[in-house]
């Protein structure tokens, strides 16, 4: 056998595979854009209508304190403390703004004075009976014009109370921080060597001192 024959019988016949074909997508027809309808505008929800609150005066707490007690016997620092808040004799009253501090310094000679939340009433009355400006001249409604700006004693107290004038200003402008009243009318319902409400007169009431007071003026 000759070569060439040779290679002829060994040579394989190779036969190629036929794949099969992938299915031709379908296009898609466009389709025409759709007709949007323009948006509505957002409702604006209007707030309700406030009404402008009218602005309360601030109102200013005072108490009045009365000393009951002489200052024979008195311990140093009692007598110290009477002497800070104004209170140095017997019968000396005073009106103090109401704070910590205040309350704290009354409670320290609750053996020796009397105290209560004073009213725009008790205000008055102190002014218009005790009240004096440095050389003696009484308070009345006149002096009250001239020296305040107020139209009476009245209105002077109420400025006092809504804090439209100062203690501090009446004190500068001349008025005596100390008023001195005299021994009540009749004579004290309680001891004076005892607190209020044990059947006694001193330290601090839950009451007003009005009725003290004026029998005091």
């Amino acid at each position: 056998m000759s070569p060439t024959a040779k290679r002829k019988t060994t040579k394989t016949k190779t036969t190629k595979r036929k794949t099969a074909a992938k299915p031709r997508a379908h296009k898609k027809q466009a389709q025409p854009p759709k007709k949007t309808e323009p948006e509505a505008p957002p409702v604006q929800v209007q707030p309700p209508a406030t009404t402008a609150k009218k602005e309360q005066p601030a109102v200013k707490n005072y108490l009045l304190a009365i000393r009951l007690k002489g200052a024979f016997g008195t311990p140093y620092p009692i007598q110290k403390a009477l002497d800070t808040i104004r209170l140095k004799r017997k019968f000396n009253a005073v009106l103090l703004e109401m704070n910590p501090s205040t309350i704290g310094m009354l409670r320290t000679v609750k053996d020796y004075v009397t105290w209560s939340e004073a009213k725009e009433d008790d205000i008055v009355n102190l002014l218009r009976e005790r009240g004096e400006f440095a050389g003696g001249a009484a308070v009345t409604d006149e002096t009250t014009r001239e020296k305040f700006g107020e139209q009476s004693i009245h209105d002077l107290a109420s400025a006092l109370v809504v804090g439209r004038i100062s203690l501090h200003t009446l004190w500068q402008k001349g008025l005596n921080p100390i008023f001195r009243l005299r021994p009540p009318s009749g004579g004290f319902e309680g001891s004076t060597k005892r607190p209020f409400g044990s059947r006694g007169e001193l330290g601090k009431r839950q009451t007003t001192l009005s009725g003290l007071l004026t029998r005091m003026t």
